[in-house]
């Protein structure tokens, strides 16, 4: 979405000067923060899953695995079930700190909350420039600069990561249109 949609969107009124493309680049900024807040919940999600799915696909094998072992080897057609589920349990149990996800939720964690107390200094600014639309634009200028150095070092702090796909950003920003009125809510509602 760019500024000029934001401001048909009802987002300002103002005519354009100096303060009109300060509050256009906000808007921008504020899209961007607020999108990759998302993604970053987004990814905590995922990482929470693998982590639980293992955790608990390792901890069923390995404390049920002598007596229901003992128990299904001897059935017909489990000792196949039971089999590939212990060599689930085991490739989990190496992929597992492998893929480092411990420390993958704590960087998605921290970007989160990086990202969020940032949309929220930049909604505060915003709201500053709405409450004054005559606002002193060196002084917000220097404010916005400010923000987007914040940015800038938080985006630095992503890694990459085969679990954030494109799929997952155009989701992202998909309901983060709707979240802000920008696009129609899904369902048609």
């Amino acid at each position: 979405v760019s500024a000029a949609e934001l401001v048909q969107a009802g987002w300002s009124d103002m005519t354009i000067d100096a303060r009109d493309r300060l509050w256009d680049v906000i808007l921008d900024t504020y899209y961007i923060v607020y999108f990759y807040e998302r993604v970053a919940d987004r990814m905590v999600d995922r990482w929470q899953f693998v982590d639980e799915c293992s955790k608990g696909v390792i901890a069923v094998t390995a404390s049920g695995s002598a007596v229901a072992g003992w128990t299904l080897w001897s059935q017909a057609g489990w000792a196949q079930i039971w089999g590939g589920v212990a060599g689930l349990a085991a490739t989990l149990a190496i992929l597992h700190p492998a893929l480092t996800v411990p420390r993958r939720l704590t960087d998605w964690g921290d970007s989160k909350r990086t990202f969020t107390d940032l949309r929220v200094e930049t909604e505060t600014l915003i709201q500053k420039i709405r409450m004054n639309p005559e606002f002193p634009l060196d002084e917000y200028q220097k404010e916005f600069l400010d923000l987007r150095k914040k940015y800038k070092d938080c985006l630095s702090t992503i890694r990459n990561d085969f679990l954030l796909t494109k799929k997952l950003k155009v989701k992202c920003q998909n309901e983060l249109d709707v979240i802000l009125g920008w696009s129609p809510q899904p369902g048609g509602q």
